[in-house]
């Protein structure tokens, strides 16, 4: 029997308030997303305008996410904090994949190729499909031989830690694993809307939070800061579900993260599969 934590209780408690104000209104505010850096606070560029490199497989250390950004002079962030932060959450969500893969679908996990973090304009970041992934990004990108998860860290991940904490940053790796773990089972170009594959990833995510907790990884302020992550990358109110570059409204992403901490990633490839949205 499923029993939910009660750090999970709590998010899917706050998911219920959020939903019942998004559904009460005809209209919305788009989510704005993280301010960009300012000419005051611009981040120090690394040589060449990228940082690449291997990443942890498994949990490191004592942490939880709950971190809010730690001040420094980087920025106004402290990069040292910031850096380890995301090495933990790279840790603890490959150490999930590499544990659930073979436990739920008989299949190993193999970790993306890269992990590209990027500066625009120095650099617009690795090129998917032959198009840069541009800023403001984060994205995995699988080319049939090999792949990758890359992010714009001054435009997005620096920013988003700086203002929403380490476990908001943490989310939206997650999810783009989840992109990882459909090209792993298949999935990637299964799908007939793009929105039915993003609701998917942000499934996955979900359940890797679960997971988290379970693990004792999430601390006090984990779980708003996961909800305010979600409703951040959020698509506006109006935006047609067969869009091209749909993602989903707040409701319908923190619906799809809650149902993956509900179900967890069988449950994700069961409820979100392929044509789920047109019955197919």
């Amino acid at each position: 029997m499923f029993v939910r934590s009660h750090a999970l209780a709590v998010m899917t408690l706050a998911i219920g308030v959020l939903l019942a104000g998004c559904s009460s209104s005809d209209t919305a505010t788009p989510a704005s997303p993280p301010a960009s850096p300012s000419t005051e606070s611009d981040y120090r560029v690394p040589d060449g305008g990228q940082r690449t490199g291997a990443v942890a497989t498994s949990i490191s250390g004592d942490q939880t996410f709950s971190l809010q950004g730690v001040t420094g002079d980087d920025g106004g962030v402290d990069f040292a904090a910031y850096d380890e932060s995301m090495d933990f959450a790279l840790g603890a969500i490959s150490q999930y994949w590499i544990e659930t893969m073979p436990a739920e679908f008989d299949t190993k996990w193999v970790q993306p190729d890269e992990f590209i973090a990027y500066y625009p304009p120095e650099d617009n970041g690795p090129t998917c499909g032959g198009q840069p992934v541009g800023a403001v990004n984060a994205v995995y990108c699988y080319q049939g031989d090999s792949d990758f998860i890359a992010w714009d860290e001054p435009g997005l991940m620096l920013p988003f830690y700086q203002e929403k904490g380490d476990m908001a940053t943490a989310v939206v790796l997650a999810h783009e694993f989840g992109h990882g773990a459909q090209a792993r089972l298949g999935l990637s170009d299964q799908f007939p809307l793009t929105i039915e594959s993003e609701l998917q990833a942000d499934c996955f995510a979900g359940a890797w939070a679960q997971w988290a907790e379970v693990q004792g990884l999430l601390g006090k302020q984990a779980v708003s800061q996961a909800v305010d992550a979600v409703i951040s990358v959020a698509d506006p109110q109006g935006v047609p579900w067969n869009a091209p570059d749909a993602h989903g409204t707040a409701d319908e992403r923190l619906t799809a993260f809650a149902d993956g901490a509900d179900y967890g990633a069988t449950g994700c490839v069961d409820y979100y599969y392929p044509g789920f949205s047109q019955g197919g």
